[in-house]
């Protein structure tokens, strides 16, 4: 079974794991089962002793290799006779992670007789024992980081990216790639060999897209920054190539332009992570332009550098990835191709969105530019989430996209809609067209009810689909009332008018976003704070009463 999953995974991802390259994976699994499988067969407690007291000797011993060492021979160190904790808890990782992505209803949870929630949830428990034991053994090695980057998203995606135990898990994760000295420049030398090098830089540009998604997720500083590291961009090859060796490596670097693109005008994970590189330090710059102690005027100078910044970066990207920037990528193209494209493309836009975000609350910039951004989101994930074979094959992904990048912009039409309704006399010109936003609201609405309950979003979606459901409700059939300002909805409580919709939000309900982390490292959330107030704050909303939003008209 274990085995079955594995290839599952790869097939999907076309290769590519989250951090983990095929070859090295099933290499680890091979030598496992061929020297092992008896054992674990047999469950013969006295030789599981035997074979649990030698992965801890192997474990405590450090890695010995040097930079001359062939990929072949670096992976079996940690395979067959040389068996380590950190390998057992990256196969279950990865297990769990292929489980959670696939659909319950998948033929290999039939063929194998198991219940997808409660086996990925055993996989996760496999993999934080392994940690666990990896901490006694006081390891530091790259199968130590490799395990902690695959155990990260199979975490956020069962117990949600806002618990406590995802952000722990993260930060552990952040403070290891620190220690093993990731953040200082990475190259291949006497001590390193080319392919561990390439595997370090798409490690640690891994951990800091996801610490920029997860601070502007939670509305918490960056625990990683750029500003003290020097991030090195890996190559654009593929996980063949990476392992490649003399001639055949040379040939594969012939294959790169000048810049380390590919020049085959394909999207692989890499080249997604180098794209995110570019514009992960700009959501950290609006990370501090949100949390930061700015006037008005400083924040509209910051702004203006970021996006000329922004600029920049999308002009130095070979044209073919440019185009993603003015499109949804839907047709043609396998589904990992159009994910990968579009994880960019949103990726990029979540920056704009929460920078329009700031710009109202911060500097009172009119919200045209930010219902703009809205719609275009809210659009690109209605498209994305009806191609049939993602939803199949990549329901985390699915998942993630709705609750991350659909949520918030699903939310600021919805109030907005609803604003728009209640104008006396209806706009001529409405910001909004009537007939296809309802539409749209409503199909996303039950996008968000279909949801797995076992997901860790599941609670956030329930409550967005609600406040969804209720606002459409309330513009379908509205009920004369008298015009009550919103903040009466909170008399004798502090709050404060949020400016990014003109709502009443309490002070300590910072906006946010509840999303999937980097179940396959695909990046982040569009807001700062935590969401799940203010969706709880919105289902609560006594929607029969008028609201004035003056600042939006």
């Amino acid at each position: 079974m274990i085995n079955r999953f594995i290839a599952r995974w790869y097939e999907l991802s076309e290769g590519t794991g989250v951090i983990i390259i095929e070859t090295i994976m099933k290499n680890w699994s091979l030598g496992l089962w061929l020297r092992w499988g008896d054992v674990l067969a047999e469950q013969d407690s006295a030789k599981l002793r035997r074979l649990s007291g030698l992965l801890f000797r192997n474990t405590q011993t450090p890695l010995q290799y040097d930079g001359t060492i062939s990929p072949k021979n670096w992976i079996s160190l940690g395979t067959g006779q040389n068996i380590r904790w950190e390998v057992i808890g990256c196969i279950a990782a990865m297990v769990g992670l292929c489980m959670r992505t696939l659909d319950p209803s998948d033929i290999l949870f039939k063929e194998y007789k198991v219940n997808r929630t409660k086996i990925s949830l055993h996989m996760m428990d496999v993999a934080d024992e392994c940690v666990a034991f990896c901490r006694e053994c006081e390891t530091l090695d790259d199968m130590f980081l490799w395990l902690l980057m695959e155990k990260y998203p199979l975490t956020s995606t069962i117990k949600g990216q806002g618990s406590y135990i995802a952000y722990h898990h993260s930060g552990e994760m952040n403070n290891a790639l620190i220690a093993k000295g990731l953040h200082a420049n990475i190259q291949a030398d006497d001590c390193t060999p080319f392919f561990l090098s390439e595997l370090r830089k798409r490690t640690f540009i891994q951990a800091y897209g996801s610490e920029c998604s997860i601070a502007s997720f939670l509305g918490r500083p960056t625990r990683l920054s750029y500003r003290y590291c020097n991030i090195s961009l890996p190559l654009d090859l593929d996980d063949d190539q990476v392992v490649m060796e003399g001639a055949q490596l040379q040939e594969a670097l012939a294959s790169l332009d000048s810049n380390g693109w590919s020049k085959k005008n394909r999207v692989l994970r890499t080249t997604w992570m180098r794209c995110w590189l570019g514009f992960a330090p700009r959501r950290e710059d609006i990370i501090d332009l949100a949390l930061g102690n700015y006037t008005a005027e400083e924040v509209l100078r910051r702004a203006a550098e970021i996006q000329e910044k922004a600029e920049a970066q999308w002009a130095a990207l070979p044209i073919h990835l440019q185009r993603t920037r003015y499109e949804c990528s839907m047709k043609g193209g396998s589904a990992v191709d159009c994910l990968h494209r579009n994880v960019i493309r949103q990726g990029t836009l979540a920056n704009e969105l929460l920078l329009q975000r700031v710009l109202r609350r911060k500097a009172s910039v009119p919200p045209d530019a930010l219902i703009a951004t809205a719609r275009e989101i809210f659009k690109d994930i209605m498209s994305i989430t009806a191609r049939h074979d993602m939803a199949r094959d990549f329901q985390l992904d699915m998942t993630y996209l709705l609750a991350a990048h659909g949520l918030r912009s699903a939310a600021i039409i919805a109030v907005e809609l609803l604003k728009q309704e209640q104008q006396v006399p209806y706009p001529q010109h409405p910001r909004l067209p009537r007939s296809e936003t309802v539409q749209d609201l409503s199909v996303f609405a039950a996008r968000l009810g279909a949801i797995d309950r076992g997901d860790g979003t599941w609670g956030l979606c329930e409550q967005a689909r609600k406040v969804i459901t209720r606002i459409l409700d309330k513009i379908l059939a509205p009920p004369v009332a008298p015009a009550v300002s919103l903040q009466h909805h909170f008399s004798g409580s502090s709050s404060v008018i949020h400016g990014d919709l003109g709502i009443a939000v309490q002070p300590l309900a910072i906006m946010g976003l509840e999303g999937l982390g980097n179940g396959m490292g695909l990046e982040a959330p569009m807001n700062l704070g935590n969401d799940n107030d203010f969706m709880l704050w919105l289902e609560n909303m006594d929607w029969d009463k008028q609201f004035e939003c003056p600042e939006l008209q």
